[in-house]
């Protein structure tokens, strides 16, 4: 571009390509993009986006709502706030360019808008916590910039905090009217994605399930927005010439001079002075300010005729209002706009056009009073309109006459507000749900004909067709749509069943290996009684211990066996007692025995050590772990004791060999202590000096001394090194990962570890029978109590079930191999075919009602908790406890509120276990709460029911809050940075080996000290956020840190610093090894300190200290960043993690860092880097082979290969001659041993060498093409895990990875979740607006595992500084909850309690489930109304009587419950004829079936999964017309258009009918809410004026009385009213069934399901369609919900073929296949 102007209507033009590959994504702005990460809202774009929204219905047209759109502004800030969300709003002053247009004819509205934009940042400013920026300008200067460079600096600070995402409008609702305006937007977008932040469409958000939803972008950092500059500045500079500010007064900061008052008093003073001046009018401007102060809110939603009408006595009314915000705007942009907190109501309410115009219309009559009464003020509103008016011209004495001459304008016609009636419900469990919340409601009577119509509706069509309605239920889709081989256990033991029980057992044993190994599995024996067991059953006998035989006591000296002694006298007290001979025998044998085996332990450690003497000159890596080994499995103490001097020994030649090296002196101190610890008693006096030598020679002489000390010897060592060191300093740098973690009172003989107190608080619990909620962080041991919990349930009685809830199905798999692993061994203890394990979820299930642990997904314990059917119920009785692993999980999108539902259903204990839960106080409340309901309904039941067979047992009703915050192994963050080569320097020189490369080559891992992502201003403000913990050596370094600046501190804080150094604390002092809580408190200690620093004003020297701590690391990546930009590459570019990714893995592999984890977001960015780093092996493996020793030894293996061939043909020919020559051949082939030639070079492949990998995981791995990338990999020791790969594969890499046979994994999301993969190192390979603190802390945990690694390592490569500071120190999102209540839900309740046996559990559970929600900002009173709603909704469809029997098509609803809200818009179309009619119309316009599948296709692809695509994707050209898929779905047919449209008014009047009939308005509906200021007004002052004003207003009962409109309760859309709803009722889209994207101005449906139907190409829809690694799972659901849906037609369908049935049918089919 060359700075040459355009016409507007080529701007879009120039934009196409960078707006057309933005591919926005749908997704939750707070829980998957971050609740506590900081984002950004740019003003221009919100106020915009809402003034043009058909959402927010703010009408402008009569000079501005200007109170309507401060309510849409709060409203849009509070759905953020309320769910935790951490914003700044930024407003630019350039942006008020945005709302001049060119040419425009309404200046009226220009004006009031720019005024209004000030009076919004003066509200958010000083009535609101909002931070709001404001700058000059976006725009980063240069030489032709607009904005100012101390303000760019600014801005450009506040962008480099790196935000979430910056919302933006797309212009999607006003670029066609002015393409200016969206040219300028839109640059801001490329500007802003360009600069590493995702970005949000602001007019895209809104609340579904109590998530904030909206299209997010992700960083397109190349995207060109610099070439968009020059447009943009000369667009900015014509319509900013318009504005012409001028210089205005400042306003007096005087508390009664606000903001309406003065402005609006000092602009009509401006406005005297032009042409537009009119007394009158300034008259009605005074008296709308006044009544704005008074006129209630109710009373201001007035029907105005328009304004020509309205003005016919002021022609230049529209003229004189223009020139009146014109200047209103030129004062307020004139005046201060800083962050003033001191509070101005009017700011919010500056003007209201529609009571301007009323009060215009109203007062324009043609016999006016002159006296002022009239206009029904009291007095003091007379003064002050009276002093208002002599403020703007002492000329305007009175209020009135105001207007003559004109005629009265009648009052237009008034709707009347909503009206509606309940239909009843005569259900008690309803009534005792709904309580008092729907007092005032109206109920219909049950004879009423709307409600015999209704349940008539169902009952006529089925009567009519002929359905095949049952009276009884059908069977779950969960359970009848499992896999074919999934159905184990269930059926009469026929082959298949058998044969797929075999495949599972196979499949868990070679699983449970994994876990455990094979030596591990079945390990504990577990004897039951014979009551416990499933059915009764008896157990196997188990085999009985052998115990030596009691000896038979001596016979008496008279020789009659069994007489009794001979009196005489009693042996003396004290005296020892005499050994029988038998004891003696006994005695000897067992020292003989002693002796035999200390004697061969010692021969054996003297033979290691023989091997270990040779290795240490050969082959030095083996000696370490041989010595280990048999330390062990050594069980004589003494030969132990020699083995570890030994060790000793060698670590101490080691380190004097370097003494440079800090980590050989760890090995040796460690050593030395080791032996202290466990062998102190057994210490001779060589050995005690020696350990004292040895620390002496390392300068440890503090050590030395407690060391003799401890062990109660001489000290007899020697200084032999004069440079002493301090040992607890050495401790805290170099050995935090071995210090002593345990905070334990002691052993616990419930459990085969030493359990931490916590642990055992733990297991008191469970012993009692109560509930729990366990946040403690991954590693740190959690999981134990599971297994504990099974375990007592195991042993208490015959028929108890204990449940394990998993969020998915790969750790169902886990667990479920885990239940085997520890409890396997009794599966022979049972009868009837039971199993002590079972599983289900939604592709299989194994035995779940004959199992004693069944090991699960939510959703399907919903199912079994809430399937009427009898062996579900008797199931229900069984369960005794509930496991909720990951129970953050209720705060996710797709399944949360499944979690709330069950939670809430089960009747037993429960155990809740999370590692990343930030109000735990909050989510143990509300399980408390459902504890006691518990507790409450059961004390009702009479006491026998309550003892039978079946019922509830003894338990505690108890919530404990069990937390633990430290996790058991330190996690050290670093970020990797490069070395960089020159390109010109050519290849590396070929590597011998990937294990080990040079040094001069290997990149660097800048370790990071958690405080450098803080500042003086945030410990200031905010103290030490609660998630970052210190290493111990980061507690040193930070003193060290202070101690640098100790000089420049006040005497107090020097003295209170010194009395923290390490080596004169108390904390140390006395002891020879430091522990892990004590290192804890020193840290306690030094941050405290800090923060008295920051609190004391010393924050310059607090920063000073940060600095410091990242000093070389800053330095070092300032000159890496210049070093990319000279070849164009940024450190968050994909190229950046392409070009070194292999440098990552080679240089983690050389430093001993694998196994490793490398996460990246994006399934084809895992690819491409596995790819990458394979491609590399395979060249850095045929360099290698291509030298000169290589090629010469291939060609003697060769060679011997092809002798060896020869010599076996002639063994085999030799069969027939003379044995001798035989044995001859087979000697020489004996002799001549000749490897096999492996596939790949060991060096240049990451499988761990002494592994074995399993028969079963190569076939898997070997079943998919050899020449697969993923495939090639895993002969190189590199695996890749990700939805989009098969399931198979992705379980042999987890068995492959847990063995080391792969230790480098490239992983999505897919491994966040528990799964157990222990590894040394997590690398971040890339940003993403998935990577939160919430995520990052669970990938995280993979890294350092409890028992395999004392140090975790965690590596960020490509991440931006600011992203990583957030990471480190981000909160993690509060748990908010779901909508807790559906129509689905409700009816399938009704369903459970109208056919179960057990109807009171049955009312009970469901009472549990309807109150006291976990989400905060649904109150127990809205969540009431809204299950009443969803009952009479029920009602009103016919599907439930008002008994709350299922009538009509209940069934076909109740059995598709999953695929809500599709279930009820299939029953409507079937009941409507529609289905039908479309058939007919399709088989007679078309020539085949065929055809007519697309039509019906498309209807379905609408209703069952329909998917959110931006309007943006219309736009790619290149994409559309480069690709066989449509990608956007097409208008449907007018006779679908009309239904949908029909059906969504239907449930929008429902709806609205409901709230007018159950709720009525309160006080706190006239509450901002955000700023939470009130509105409400007293009417009697105001009580002539409103008489006179009543005619005009238009009551309502749903609508926010601060949304001031003349529509009353009428809406048009859903969305409409969700935005315009009062605040007291609670609306999300997800609580209404209405059918999306038809017509839509904010998105388009995606036509994945069409698409792949016409051609079947998987990586189309992954690519064209945007589904990417989510592609096979979004089509699967989309058949399976199909299949469910023809399986019930199937099973309901009228007699005979029906039509609609045998297409639906045929289709599914074909589709499936």
């Amino acid at each position: 571009m060359d700075g040459s102007t355009f016409q507007a209507s080529d701007l879009y033009k120039l934009q196409t390509k960078e707006y057309a590959i933005l591919h926005p994504q749908w997704m939750d702005l707070v829980s998957e993009v971050g609740a506590a990460e900081l984002f950004l809202i740019d003003g221009d774009s919100l106020l915009l986006d809402l003034l043009h929204s058909e959402d927010a219905n703010i009408d402008w047209s009569y000079g501005g709502q200007f109170l309507h759109l401060t309510f849409m502004v709060e409203r849009y800030l509070s759905w953020f706030k309320q769910r935790g969300g951490n914003f700044r709003v930024v407003f630019f002053d350039c942006n008020r360019a945005l709302w001049i247009k060119p040419n425009a004819q309404d200046d009226l509205k220009v004006w009031s808008r720019l005024a209004a934009r000030e009076c919004i940042i003066r509200h958010l400013q000083t009535n609101t916590d909002i931070i709001v920026d404001v700058f000059d300008s976006w725009l980063i200067p240069d030489s032709n910039s607009v904005s100012s460079q101390e303000d760019s600096w600014s801005w450009r600070k506040v962008l480099h905090m790196y935000p979430a995402f910056i919302a933006v409008s797309d212009a999607e609702n006003f670029g066609a009217d002015d393409p200016e305006a969206a040219f300028l937007l839109r640059s801001f977008l490329f500007f802003s994605s360009s600069h590493r932040n995702a970005t949000v469409f602001t007019s895209s958000v809104t609340v579904d399930n109590n998530r904030v939803m909206g299209f997010v972008v992700r960083p397109h950092i190349h995207i060109g927005w610099q070439k968009f500059i020059p447009e943009c500045e000369r667009i900015y500079r014509e319509r900013l010439a318009k504005l012409n500010l001028a210089s205005g007064d400042r306003l007096s900061a005087a508390p009664e001079a606000r903001l309406r008052r003065g402005v609006l008093v000092r602009a009509l003073q401006e406005v005297q002075k032009s042409a537009s001046w009119n007394h009158e009018l300034a008259k009605a401007v005074i008296v709308n300010c006044v009544l704005l102060d008074h006129l209630p809110l109710t009373s201001r939603s007035l029907a105005v005729p328009d304004v020509a009408e309205a003005s016919r006595g002021a022609p230049n009314a529209t003229k004189f209002l223009s020139e009146l915000f014109k200047a209103s705007f030129e004062l307020m942009v004139s005046s201060s706009t800083g962050q003033s907190r001191v509070k101005d109501v009017s700011a919010a309410d500056f003007f209201d056009g529609r009571l301007f115009f009323s009060v215009l219309n109203l007062l324009t009559n043609p016999n006016p009073s002159n006296d002022e009464s009239s206009l029904g003020f009291t007095e003091p509103m007379l003064q002050e309109a009276r002093e208002l008016l002599a403020e703007v011209d002492s000329n305007l004495r009175g209020v009135v006459p105001l207007l003559q001459g004109a005629d009265a304008k009648p009052a237009p016609a008034q709707p009347a507000p909503a009206q509606g009636a309940l239909f009843p419900a005569t259900s008690p469990w309803v009534q005792e749900i709904v309580g008092d919340s729907l007092a005032a409601a109206r109920i219909l009577d049950s004879q009423d004909p709307s409600v015999v119509a209704a349940a008539n509706s169902g009952e006529s069509i089925v009567q009519e067709q002929q359905w095949a309605v049952s009276k009884a239920p059908l069977m779950d889709a969960f359970w009848t749509q499992t896999s074919k081989g999934g159905n184990t256990g269930e059926g009469n033991g026929g082959w298949r069943e058998l044969r797929a029980e075999q495949f599972l057992a196979r499949f868990i044993h070679q699983y449970a290996e994994s876990l455990e190994g094979s030596a591990a599995l079945h390990q504990k024996t577990m004897v039951l009684s014979k009551a416990a067991f499933v059915g009764g059953s008896e157990p196997a006998e188990a085999p009985k211990e052998e115990t030596p035989a009691e000896p038979e006591p001596e016979a008496p000296k008279n020789g009659k066996k069994g007489a009794p002694p001979k009196k005489g006298k009693a042996p003396k007290a004290g005296a020892p007692k005499k050994k029988s001979k038998a004891e003696e025998i006994r005695e000897a044998n067992l020292a003989r025995l002693k002796k035999k085996e200390e004697d061969g332990e010692a021969q054996r450690w003297n033979s290691i050590k023989i091997q270990l003497e040779d290795w240490i000159k050969t082959d030095p890596p083996r000696v370490e772990p041989t010595v280990k080994e048999f330390v062990k499995t050594c069980q004589v103490q003494d030969v132990v004791l020699e083995a570890q001097m030994w060790r000793l020994q060698f670590y101490y030649r080691r380190w004097r060999a370097n003494q440079t090296r800090d980590d050989l002196m760890v090995d040796v101190f460690n050593q030395i202590h080791r032996i202290a610890d466990h062998h102190g008693k057994e210490l001779d006096e060589r050995n005690t000096t020696i350990l004292q030598q040895v620390l002496m020679d390392l300068g440890f002489q503090d050590s030395t001394k407690l060391l003799v000390s401890d062990l109660g010897c001489k000290f007899t060592s020697k200084e032999t090194n004069p440079n002493k060191r301090s040992s607890i300093r050495f401790m805290l740098e170099h050995m935090g990962h071995l210090l002593k973690r345990k905070d334990s009172s002691g052993p616990d003989p419930r459990v085969g570890f030493v359990p931490d107190n916590w642990q055992k608080e733990l297991l008191d619990v469970v012993d009692r029978r109560g509930s729990a909620l366990v946040c403690a962080p991954t590693s740190s041991g959690k999981t134990f109590i599971s297994y504990y919990c099974m375990e007592q349930v195991l042993r208490e009685g015959p028929n108890g079930v204990a449940v394990f809830v998993s969020p998915t199905k790969a750790l169902v798999n886990q667990v479920a191999a885990e239940v085997y692993a520890r409890f396997g061994n009794l599966q022979s203890q049972y009868g009837d075919r039971s199993s002590v394990f079972g599983y289900f979820t939604r592709d299989y299930r194994y035995k779940p009602l004959k199992c004693r642990v069944l090991v699960t997904v939510p959703e399907c314990l919903e199912m079994l908790l809430l399937s009427p059917q009898p062996q579900f119920e008797e199931w229900r009785k069984k369960i005794r406890y509930c496991i909720f692993d990951e129970v953050h999980s209720i705060g996710d999108l797709a399944s949360g509120e499944i979690w709330e539902h069950v939670m809430s259903l089960v009747d037993c204990p429960i155990l809740a276990l999370s590692a990343t839960v930030r109000n735990p106080d909050d989510l143990k409340n509300w399980i408390d709460i459902r504890q006691k309901l518990q507790q409450t309904q059961e004390q009702k039941r009479a006491a026998a029911a309550a003892a039978a067979a079946g019922g509830p047992l003894n338990r505690s009703y108890e919530v404990a809050l069990i937390a633990h915050h430290n996790r058991y192994a330190d996690l050290e963050k670093s970020v990797f940075l490069p070395v960089l080569r020159d390109p010109s320097a050519g290849e590396p020189p070929a590597m011998e080996s990937a294990w080990k490369i040079d040094p001069a080559l290997q990149g660097k891992f800048f370790r990071l000290h958690p405080c450098v992502s803080l500042s003086g201003r945030r410990i200031r403000d905010f103290g030490f956020p609660s998630d970052v913990s210190f290493e111990p050596r980061d507690s040193l370094e930070l003193f060290d840190a202070m101690m640098a600046f100790q000089s420049q501190l006040p005497e107090d804080k020097q003295k209170s610093l010194e009395r923290l150094n390490p080596d004169t604390i108390e904390i140390f002092q006395g002891v020879r090894r430091i522990t892990r809580p004590m290192t804890r408190q020193y840290e306690k200690l030094i941050k405290a300190e800090l923060l008295g620093w920051a609190t004391a004003g010393l924050e310059q020297q607090v920063d000073g200290v940060l600095a410091k701590l990242s000093e070389a690391y800053r330095k070092t990546m300032q000159e890496t960043e210049v070093a990319l930009a000279k070849v164009d590459t940024r450190m968050e570019s994909k190229q950046y993690l392409f070009d070194h990714i292999v440098d990552v893995i080679f240089t983690l592999a050389s430093q001993d860092r694998l196994p490793v984890i490398v996460f990246n977001y994006d399934a084809e960015i895992c690819e491409k880097l596995l790819e990458l780093l394979v491609e590399r092996l395979e060249k850095e493996e045929f360099k290698k082979s291509q030298t000169g020793d290589a090629v010469k030894e291939r060609r003697q293996l060769q060679k011997a290969r092809e002798q060896q061939q020869r010599k076996q043909k002639l063994m085999r020919d030799a069969k027939l001659k003379e044995k001798t020559a035989l044995e001859l051949v087979q000697k020489e082939h004996d002799d001549a041993f000749i490897p096999e030639e492996e596939e790949v070079d060991r060096d240049f492949s990451y499988c761990a060498a002494d592994v074995e990998i399993s028969k079963e995981a190569l076939d898997v791995i070997k079943s998919y093409p050899p020449k697969m990338p993923w495939v090639r990999a895993v002969k190189r020791g590199i695996g890749i895990h990700h939805a989009g790969l098969p399931t198979k594969y992705r379980q042999a890499v987890e068995r492959l990875f847990r063995v080391r046979a792969l230790q480098v994994v490239f992983a999505t999301s897919t491994l966040s979740l528990g799964i157990h993969m222990p590894c040394k190192t997590v690398v971040f390979a890339g940003d993403s607006v998935h990577l939160n603190a919430l995520t990052f802390r669970q990938m995280s945990g993979r890294a350092g595992r409890r028992g395999f690694d004392k140090l975790g390592k965690v590596a960020f490569v490509g991440i931006p500084d600011a992203k990583i500071n957030r990471l480190l120190t981000g909160d993690l999102p509060v748990l908010q909850g779901s909508v807790p209540c559906s129509i689905g839900l409700v009816h399938r309740c009704e369903n459970l309690i109208h056919y179960t046996q057990s109807r009171q559990s049955a009312e009970e559970s469901a009472v549990r489930l309807f109150q006291n929600p976990l989400a905060q900002n649904i109150t127990d009173s809205e969540l009431r109304q809204y299950f009443r709603f969803s009952s009479d909704f029920l009602r009103r469809q016919g599907l439930v009587n008002t008994e709350g029997n299922p009538v009509g098509f209940s069934e076909l609803a109740a059995y598709l419950w999953w695929i809500e809200p599709s279930n009820y818009v299939l029953t409507p179309l079937i009941r409507s004829g529609l289905l039908y009619q479309l058939c007919d119309e399709m088989l007679i316009k078309s020539k085949g079936i065929e055809v007519a599948f697309k039509d019906l296709l498309h209807l379905f692809a609408i209703i069952v999964s329909p998917m959110k695509l931006h309007r943006s994707v219309l736009q790619d050209q290149e994409l559309l017309n480069s690709t066989s898929s449509k990608v956007a779905m097409e208008t449907p047919s007018e006779s679908i258009q009309q239904f949908i449209r029909g059906f969504n008014e239907e449930v929008l009047q429902s709806f609205v009918s409901f709230v007018s009939a159950a709720s009525r308005p309160s006080p706190s509906d006239q509450i901002l809410p955000f700023s939470k200021i009130s509105f409400e007004r007293k009417t009697e002052a105001t009580k002539d004026m409103l008489l006179k004003l009543v005619s005009f207003s238009v009551p309502s009962n749903v609508r926010s009385p601060f949304c001031t409109h003349d529509s009353g309760d009428v809406f048009t859309s859903i969305h409409q009213l969700i935005h315009n709803c009062r605040d007291t009722i609670y609306i999300d889209a997800s609580m209404l069934p209405f059918i999306s994207g038809l017509n839509s101005s904010k998105f388009v449906l995606n036509r994945y399901a069409i698409d792949f139907f016409e051609h079947s190409n998987l990586d189309l829809i992954r690519t064209a369609n945007g589904l990417h690694g989510s592609a096979w799972l979004t089509l699967n659901s989309f058949v399976v919900a199909m299949q469910g849906i023809k399986l019930v037609l199937e099973e309901l369908q009228p007699p005979g073929r029906d039509q609609f049935v045998h297409i639906m049918r045929k289709l599914v089919d074909e589709y499936s296949t």
